[in-house]
């Protein structure tokens, strides 16, 4: 049944991307777009647990043969984010399509729905994109925009990233990375030698993560409406001396406003925001 479903939305994919479909997928309607990420945003490896108890059972995600843990919050973040007006949701990731298609379908928001519903339009076109997307793929390759086959505007177009590497140059304003320094990508090594899932601590830093994100989003939002250009928003809160003369994945840090990252007014909005979500 599974292989049925990836062969289905493979095909409807492949008909969404011909020149004919994309025609009929305009942005009349002001679309705003959030691009998420799935590794290390909302999808974690999972190793043989040494010391540490397994997560909750509905934190873990078995796709294309693998286990992997769902990050705390990520499921109340799209599932805010699907309940935005004029907001529509895209997962870009690089990791293997199988994964991917089978991550949208068996991913569960706390409402009932599965990923895949709320990435899907009216048309039957699904908001998946990945490394078969990008013509000559390595592990260089950017997430960049122009490859959507439908309209949008660069104004209404947000990234939400672990690396700031996924986003080109011409698009790094639009690009709010998800704070590396909670380091959490990566679990440390028991006594026995064998990965362990990361601990409670790292898990509650994780969801922290996610009401910051949260926050910023919903600030974006808001102050977008005033002249319809949300990346400019976005901009002026992550970045504190502007993106031009950024060139490579090292100069950044100059750039990138650190304060964000301690402004606790952020958190208390995200927290609220997605407690809700929560509660529902």
């Amino acid at each position: 049944m599974v292989r049925k479903l990836i062969l289905f939305n493979i095909i409807i994919n492949l008909f969404c991307h011909s020149d004919l479909f994309s025609q009929t997928l305009g942005d009349e309607d002001n679309t705003i777009y959030v691009v998420v990420d799935f590794d290390n945003v909302v999808l974690f490896d999972m190793y043989p647990s040494g010391t540490q108890p397994p997560p909750p059972p509905d934190k873990i995600l078995i796709a294309d043969g693998d286990k992997f843990r769902i990050a705390e919050g990520a499921t109340e973040f799209l599932q805010y984010l699907s309940e935005i007006p004029n907001v529509k949701v895209i997962i870009f990731s690089f990791g293997q399509p199988n994964r991917n298609q089978e991550a949208i379908e068996r991913i569960q928001l706390p409402n009932g729905k599965k990923l895949i519903e709320i990435l899907t339009d009216d048309s039957g076109y699904v908001r998946l994109f990945g490394r078969e997307q990008v013509e000559d793929y390595t592990s260089e390759s950017t997430k960049d925009f122009t490859l959507f086959p439908f309209e949008f505007s660069l104004k209404r177009t947000i990234l939400i990233d672990d690396q700031y590497g996924s986003a080109p140059n011409s698009q790094k304003s639009n690009l709010l990375l998800v704070n590396n320094d909670v380091e959490f990508q990566y679990p440390e090594l028991d006594d026995q030698g064998e990965f362990r899932h990361y601990d409670k601590e790292t898990a509650l830093r994780i969801r922290r993560e996610f009401f910051r994100i949260t926050g910023i989003i919903h600030t974006v939002l808001e102050a977008g409406k005033l002249d319809g250009d949300y990346t400019k928003a976005l901009e002026n809160i992550i970045w504190k001396d502007g993106i031009a003369a950024v060139v490579d994945n090292y100069d950044w840090v100059e750039s990138y406003n650190r304060a964000v990252a301690e402004n606790a007014s952020l958190y208390t909005l995200g927290e609220s925001i997605l407690s809700k979500i929560s509660q529902k």
